[in-house]
């Protein structure tokens, strides 16, 4: 699997959470790809999980209540794909 079709998928399984929320995630990985950089792809990909448990991590957040991906991002970026 590649970078595309891994934010496509995910992009796929955030049906459940706001628009507006779901292109801030998008944009976030997006973002985190860029900078890990095109050589990291793959190990970005493993440490993230499949795009289908990522999704359910965000969705979680939201179906707690517990606040907007801001929340998740944060707690996410203390453990970076360096760690995996």
């Amino acid at each position: 699997m590649n970078r595309e079709e891994y934010m496509r998928l995910l992009a796929i399984a955030l049906k459940d959470i706001p628009q507006s929320e779901k292109e801030e995630a998008l944009q976030y990985y997006n973002d985190y790809f860029d900078d890990a950089g095109v050589e990291n792809e793959q190990e970005v990909m493993k440490a993230l999980g499949s795009p289908a448990s990522l999704a359910e991590s965000i969705q979680k957040e939201f179906s707690t209540g517990e606040g907007r991906f801001e929340t998740y991002r944060n707690t996410y970026d203390q453990t970076n794909y360096q760690n995996a």
